[in-house]
């Protein structure tokens, strides 16, 4: 994985620092999204090779003109994505399916869909 630029959506949540500090020991190059900037950019300082060969990127999944800008950005710092790795994801607990409101569904959606669709 040298030198391979890897994107990790979802980078800041539990799931995707783990992610993360694994690639960033195969010596690649992490293109690291969420949407904090202030987050991403603290995950990429920590990492092993640090900013020097990570970066981070403020992005909104569910929208897909900041996706496009997010995509553009990482091609112009870090180059090509060679692995997309798609973290972003949530669910709702605690409720049978059929008791679940239409609210609830759009934002399932939005959150799952949306994203995966987008990244």
């Amino acid at each position: 994985m040298a030198d391979r630029v890897i994107a990790i959506t979802g980078a800041t949540g539990k799931l995707g620092q783990v992610v993360a500090g694994h690639f960033a020991g195969t010596e690649a190059r992490l293109a690291l999204l969420a949407r904090s900037q202030e987050e991403v950019a603290a995950l990429a300082s920590g990492l092993p090779g640090g900013k020097d060969r990570h970066a981070g990127f403020a992005v909104d999944l569910g929208d897909a003109a900041s996706a496009k800008r997010a995509a553009t950005a990482v091609r112009e710092k870090l180059g090509p994505a060679s692995v997309l790795l798609q973290l972003v994801g949530g669910y709702a607990g605690g409720t049978p399916f059929a008791d679940g409101d239409d609210e609830e569904f759009r934002h399932l959606l939005d959150l799952n869909l949306w994203s995966t669709i987008h990244a």
